[in-house]
């Protein structure tokens, strides 16, 4: 008969459990099943105070930091003044280029670059005009500073 009443609570608990479980419980079990940086992504975007949020973030520098994480193809930015393109050549080469009217002052040529954190460094010369960009997904990336604008991925 205890073991009746046991099984009876526990399956009454657990039920209860999982009926009132938060929207964000649920949401970031499926988020870990599908293990991917843009569902990470969208789970912050939706529920950026979660008490999740740190273990999805955590799950999205993990996957930026893995042996052989790099971007490729070319990002583009419209409305930037100078640096209208950037092209990832393989894991640690890009090529930089601005719009036609600058001409020969500006150099197209490959430069490194670093990924640390969610944080791209192309390494210029000299080194104190490196370039940043933050990795917002996959397909765009964010340019600070000189870089200041919105790239998204069109090849």
């Amino acid at each position: 008969m205890r073991t009746i009443r046991l099984l009876l609570v526990s399956a009454l608990c657990g039920a209860f459990i999982y009926n009132c479980s938060s929207p964000d419980d649920k949401a970031f079990q499926n988020v870990k099943k599908e293990n991917s940086i843009s569902a990470y992504e969208a789970f912050l975007k939706i529920y950026p105070t979660s008490k999740y949020a740190n273990e999805a973030k955590d799950s999205i520098r993990v996957f930026q930091k893995r042996r052989g994480f790099a971007l490729s193809g070319t990002y583009t930015c419209e409305q930037c003044p100078i640096y209208k393109a950037i092209k990832f050549i393989d894991k640690n080469t890009v090529i930089i280029t601005g719009p036609p009217e600058l001409g020969s002052l500006f150099k197209v040529k490959p430069y490194k670059y670093i990924i640390d954190d969610g944080l791209i460094t192309v390494i210029t010369d000299p080194e104190e005009f490196n370039l940043s960009f933050r990795i917002k997904n996959q397909n765009i990336l964010v340019g600070m500073g000189l870089t200041k604008g919105t790239y998204t991925k069109t090849k």
